[in-house]
């Protein structure tokens, strides 16, 4: 039987959502979030809605498994359910954006559901949802590195007689173009799939869906071949480097700041990394 995705989680590893958050938005809110483990101040209200979107997607995803046609509304009451759920259950406030509320994102939420349900290809053949992974990395050399990657496939889906991995996608606006072909992402999910399907080629396609007054689906498909899998294996060593010599650095130049958690922490970073023992692996 596989093993869960928080049974896999038990065991030391990476993510791709932890090695882009060290490596892409700021390496001292990781540290803040895995190794200090400072009491975040709020949560973005970005995490609890795209979770709610994400139960939504798993909903459509296991309907079109079962051959059922998709109601809409019932898959826009789930969303207002699981988005409430999502609200009600967290221990810290939400922080909206400007012009942002609860009622405006169940709205947007459901707005962006139709039109994703809408532009549901009937070719698309769906195989399996909610695919936990683990997989290890090995570099050029041959060498098996320490930890794993862990993971979840959103959906698999056949098209054309060809596997697709989809990862499901809320954005503020449309992607620029480059933007999948960089994102580390792909990469990962694909070694996956290749570890668990060697016989079985697959692609990776992103499905994005905007918070636009009028949402559109935009979708991204890209590759991977064997030298990005060595590439990724040399980021992970290079991370695992990084964080055992403490190279913590404030990324105050990410756009990201300014939903940060963890904003008085990192003001205060400084002082107390000079003083206190806290902010030490070996503390």
């Amino acid at each position: 039987m596989t093993a869960s995705l928080e049974e896999l989680r038990k065991q030391p590893h990476w993510s791709y959502s932890s090695l882009n958050g060290f490596l892409n938005i700021c390496s001292l809110q990781w540290a803040f979030r895995k190794i200090y483990f400072a009491e975040p101040e709020f949560v973005s209200s970005a995490l609890p809605f795209g979770r709610a979107f994400h139960r939504a997607c798993e909903h459509i995803a296991q309907v079109r498994i079962d051959g059922k046609d998709i109601d809409t509304d019932s898959v826009c009451d789930l969303f207002a359910t699981a988005w409430t759920e999502e609200l009600t259950g967290n221990e810290l406030p939400v922080r909206y954006k400007a012009k942002e509320s609860a009622e405006s994102l169940r709205e947007t939420g459901e707005r962006m559901l139709r039109v994703y349900v809408d532009a549901l290809d009937p070719a698309e053949t769906v195989i399996a949802t909610s695919v936990p992974f683990s997989v290890d990395l090995t570099d050029i050399n041959g060498d098996v590195l320490d930890k794993p990657f862990i993971g979840e496939l959103d959906q698999v889906i056949e098209h054309d007689e060809c596997a697709v991995i989809v990862d499901w996608k809320t954005s503020e606006r449309r992607w620029s173009p480059g933007k999948t072909d960089r994102d580390l992402q792909p990469t990962v999910y694909l070694l996956a799939y290749a570890a668990m399907h060697p016989d079985d080629p697959a692609l990776f396609r992103f499905d994005v869906v905007t918070k636009a007054k009028t949402p559109c689906v935009d979708r991204h498909m890209t590759i991977r071949v064997a030298d990005d899998f060595n590439r990724l294996a040399e980021l992970v060593k290079l991370a695992d480097r990084m964080v055992e010599a403490e190279h913590f650095v404030p990324n105050e130049q990410s756009f990201y700041c300014s939903g940060c958690p963890f904003q008085s922490d990192c003001r205060s970073w400084h002082r107390r990394k000079a003083t206190s023992p806290v902010y030490s692996i070996a503390a």
